[in-house]
């Protein structure tokens, strides 16, 4: 097997432990979203924020404290509304079935439980919003955003990222990455998967000089 077909089976153990969530300004809004259940306003709230922001880690943590069911854009309506407990539709800007995804809203409202979505975009961008009773609930609903990271944070995803690939970053290569790369916590993963790659492909450790190459036509 050579290098570069290790890279690809190499296991990424990603952590969703509330200890392990990384809290700045560009996320606390959402932190408190979630430590405020089961006290939100109404019986629905909603997560947005870009990808790789920490929505699926901060949903797994509701996840857990509420042992909510998960549920995915595949899932039929009456296999969700059947069952107790607490909803989590992840991703639930991917639905495209809005009569589905209302009689979840509705079914959970009516039974007292609480239902947790998260999204990309705000709630009225969602496909599944151009079903006006649905796009009015969705509206209405309790939410908060996570914005892209300060650089605090982003040096903590960086971190992270690395982290879940077993992998101890030196201070002086999240120093040079950080004025050199896009803002956002997809380009932390991106470049983590990247410089993974490229140190197993090339037998080299994560220094500098591999950084460099790393972000070599990167956008």
């Amino acid at each position: 097997m050579t290098n570069s077909q290790l890279s690809l089976d190499l296991p990424i153990v990603v952590s969703r432990a509330a200890d392990d969530f990384l809290v700045s300004t560009s996320n606390r809004a959402a932190v408190k979203l979630i430590d405020a259940w089961p006290d939100w306003t109404g019986n629905m709230a909603i997560l947005v924020g870009p990808k790789a922001s920490g929505k699926s880690h901060l949903a797994a943590i509701w996840r857990e404290r509420s042992k909510a069911r998960a549920l995915l854009p595949e899932t039929p309506a009456k296999q969700a509304i059947d069952g107790d407990g607490h909803i989590l539709v992840d991703d639930a800007d991917r639905w495209n079935r809005a009569e589905d995804l209302l009689h979840i809203v509705n079914a959970v409202r009516e039974a007292g439980r609480t239902l947790l979505l998260t999204g990309v975009e705000a709630p009225g961008n969602w496909p599944v919003a151009a079903l006006p009773d649905l796009k009015s609930r969705l509206v209405a609903a309790q939410s908060a955003a996570i914005e892209d990271p300060d650089e605090a944070l982003l040096s903590a995803a960086l971190a992270k990222n690395f982290a879940d690939r077993q992998i101890q970053l030196d201070d002086r290569v999240i120093d040079y990455l950080l004025p050199r790369m896009p803002r956002t916590f997809a380009a932390a993963r991106e470049i983590a998967k990247r410089m993974d790659r490229l140190s197993l492909a090339e037998g080299r450790r994560i220094t500098v000089p591999l950084a460099r190459k790393a972000l070599e036509n990167f956008t």
